[in-house]
């Protein structure tokens, strides 16, 4: 029964791809953030009464790290949230990525539990964006024959939270895992028709980057595909379907441009920086005033010179400026788990490790571990990646009876934040778990936690459903 909960994220990815709705609360945004809610809150709880496991990838050293860091980083948490402007913002900032840092270790154990779980439901996901883009090839039609414009983003309120979401979901296409890869026993004709299937779609995904002039997702992936050439030689031959898809989507791009509308496509020669460098800068002087304990969880938004974004586009620089020492510190505690993948590249699926560095590099210019589904489909591929490490640290008899394990000491600790995360979540941001046909209602509409970034709560308020940009 534990194995359903790995199913948690495929079936975000299902309601928002789709554009199906429980009808919930009013804008698709907000209710793929309660349904996060929901299944983090699941896999959280289910942590805090899983036993602690007896083997670990990690290393004696990064145990250590751990034992420490963890417990100076909450402690730091509850100074900035005590000192914050508003404390029920920070505490429910706090609250999400811990649950998300929990989410990948439930995730991560339960995969290692069941190994052939997971590359099945890495082709479900791979697959899911299908639901939407779909839309695309029809919508390029009608306009070109029909003179109709038609919107094909369907739920996806702003561009860019489709384009990050898509973009983890693109290299695990381009992994084949399960039954979208080869098989010997399967005839000739049929590995060969799922082969052109899979370079149909994987054109169909990046005339999707093309068309949003998405220019942070497609350096990104050029950048993870770039990382497989250099790291992974061996999986050189693999790199033809992505290159040659990138370049046939190039050129019918260059060509959809001469026949749509000057407003159907946003051009990719952009030279603006779409304000990223004013919001860097703010992120910084916040840094720069509050070094220590940062300005507050989810503080960016309210914090002066007024911009219109909700966060600065770069989750290292939300995290200090927000967190101060606590959040560099986090930032710190990642660093050696990201080199232990990294050791283990030769062993790991390539591109579920390029879709890992194309979701970092790409949290550092753009929202991708801020929006709820992109959130979600970039951890998962890291909880797969950690979820494949081989176990080097054996908890010996001794280690379990003695309480100043670090491998145990980390554990518990993290168990104990998780239900103070879990607890607090269900505080502030409960109410909206029950509020039904409601929505966040701010007068700027920047995402964050809700679609509507600096409110706090939804509020009962009939309003016209958000068009796509």
């Amino acid at each position: 029964m534990s194995t359903l909960l790995l199913w948690g994220t495929p079936l975000l990815a299902f309601l928002a791809f789709s554009g199906l709705s429980s009808f919930w609360v009013q804008v698709p945004y907000d209710e793929w953030r309660l349904t996060q809610v929901v299944i983090l809150l699941l896999l959280s709880g289910y942590a805090l009464f899983s036993s602690l496991p007896k083997k670990s990838a990690l290393t004696p050293q990064i145990h250590r790290l751990l034992a420490i860091g963890i417990l100076m980083i909450f402690a730091l948490i509850i100074i900035t949230v005590s000192q914050a402007q508003y404390p029920d913002r920070a505490i429910a900032d706090a609250a999400l990525y811990t649950l998300l840092l929990a989410a990948i270790w439930v995730q991560a154990i339960l995969m290692k539990r069941a190994p052939a779980l997971a590359p099945q439901i890495a082709a479900v996901l791979a697959l899911l964006p299908l639901l939407t883009l779909v839309f695309l090839p029809l919508s390029i039609l009608t306009t070109i024959f029909a003179h109709q414009e038609s919107v094909w983003h369907q739920s996806f309120s702003n561009i860019r939270m489709l384009d990050d979401a898509l973009l983890p979901c693109l290299f695990l296409l381009w992994q084949r895992p399960a039954w979208l890869a080869k098989h010997p026993a399967q005839t000739l004709t049929f590995n060969a028709m799922l082969t052109i299937a899979l370079y149909v779609i994987s054109t169909l995904y990046l005339i999707a980057f093309w068309m949003d002039g998405a220019r942070a997702g497609l350096l990104t992936i050029i950048i993870g595909l770039g990382l497989i050439g250099l790291l992974r030689r061996d999986q050189w031959s693999s790199l033809r379907l992505p290159l040659f898809t990138l370049a046939v989507s190039g050129l019918i791009y260059a060509l959809l441009v001469q026949l749509l509308p000057t407003d159907f496509a946003v051009s990719v020669m952009r030279t603006d920086s779409s304000q990223r460098t004013l919001l860097w800068q703010k992120a910084l002087d916040l840094w720069q005033a509050h070094p220590v304990l940062g300005v507050g969880g989810d503080h960016f938004a309210l914090a002066k010179p007024w911009l219109l974004n909700a966060h600065p586009h770069n989750l290292p620089l939300q995290w200090i400026s927000e967190w101060g020492l606590a959040g560099l510190m986090t930032l710190i505690l990642l660093l050696p788990i990201m080199l232990r993948i990294l050791h283990h590249r030769q062993t790991l699926p390539a591109f579920a490790l390029a879709a890992v560095a194309a979701v970092g590099i790409d949290a550092m210019v753009s929202g991708v571990l801020v929006y709820p589904l992109s959130q979600m489909l970039g951890l998962w591929s890291v909880a797969w990646l950690i979820s494949l490490l081989p176990d080097t640290h054996l908890i010996s008899n001794t280690e379990k009876k003695s309480i100043a394990s670090h491998f145990q000491i980390w554990q518990r600790s993290f168990k104990i934040i998780t239900a103070w995360a879990i607890v607090a979540m269900l505080v502030i941001h409960g109410r909206d778990l029950v509020c039904v046909h409601c929505v966040s209602v701010d007068s700027e509409n920047a995402p964050r936690f809700w679609q509507f970034g600096r409110a706090l709560h939804l509020e009962k308020q009939h309003i016209a459903p958000t068009m796509p940009e």
